[in-house]
């Protein structure tokens, strides 16, 4: 459809270093960071506590969304962020506004359809 909204879509794979604890208040020091760097808009929050202490938090932004899912067994988040800001945002500037915290490993993938 050549008329589409502009949008961009990023899966991102995060994997921490043992000596980090994966809470809720790590998870929303992330998100807070990608949110007010990239600015973005939050019109709503919600979250889902998983038995194994997983952890599923997204936020509806008036550009779209962000979901981040917790794996705590395995020190891993993994984002999902979308957005239709017509700022482009890249895998560079995604990985460096991430890069002040302690990752093992880090994957950043625009999705494209």
């Amino acid at each position: 459809m050549t008329n589409f909204p502009f949008f961009q879509h990023y899966a991102i794979k995060l994997i921490f270093t043992k000596e980090v604890e994966i809470n809720e208040k790590f998870i929303d020091q992330i998100a807070n960071l990608l949110i007010n760097n990239l600015r973005l808009n939050v019109v709503k929050q919600e979250k889902h506590q998983f038995p194994n202490n997983g952890l599923t938090k997204f936020w509806i932004l008036s550009q779209s969304h962000l979901v981040i899912h917790s794996w705590p067994e395995n020190n891993a988040l993994h984002f999902d962020l979308m957005t239709c800001r017509s700022t482009v945002i890249t895998s560079k500037i995604i990985k460096d506004y991430l890069s002040p915290f302690p990752i093992n490993d880090i994957s950043v993938t625009e999705l494209k359809y």
